[in-house]
């Protein structure tokens, strides 16, 4: 499934308080960047990971490629991207023989729970698969999240 194709499938139903807005980090879905950031993080990234993994490794090692995603994302939403190139990480490490993590870093999150750090863990047959979140959670609490696949 393609960037566009994904972002057509998002959940534009969720409704939000005044008391929402109160915390520190209000819920994603106050904000409809928020929004299409959350289904960015949450979906599309471990879809494309857990599909194919050589070929998003391959993607996600390009310069400033997760700055060129998030510029679709905002052209998709008519609006002006938000982010830098500067506001993105990546990071790739490798552990005894077979293991590789790839550590991406993500632009400070405004809303909750709008991921800081992603790590995906593969072997290096790209099976052994792990997508772990870093998210913001209200009044400053982070948490810590496996995500299935």
């Amino acid at each position: 499934m393609g960037l566009f194709d994904f972002l057509k499938r998002r959940n534009k139903g969720q409704t939000f308080q005044k008391s929402d807005l109160n915390i520190k980090h209000p819920p994603y879905y106050v904000s409809e960047w928020g929004e299409a950031r959350y289904f960015f993080e949450h979906q599309y990234l471990r879809d494309q990971f857990f599909s194919n993994t050589k070929l998003f490794t391959d993607v996600i090692k390009r310069r400033n490629a997760l700055y060129d995603m998030s510029c679709l994302v905002a052209r998709n939403e008519n609006r002006p991207n938000p982010y830098r190139e500067s506001d993105f990480e990546v990071d790739f490490l490798r552990w005894n023989s077979d293991i590789n993590l790839i550590s991406v870093g993500l632009p400070t999150p405004k809303y909750e729970p709008l991921c800081y750090r992603i790590h995906m863990f593969y072997s290096d047959n790209y099976t052994n698969l792990g997508f772990y979140t870093i998210e913001s959670g209200k009044y400053d609490n982070g948490f810590f999240m496996r995500v299935e696949q």
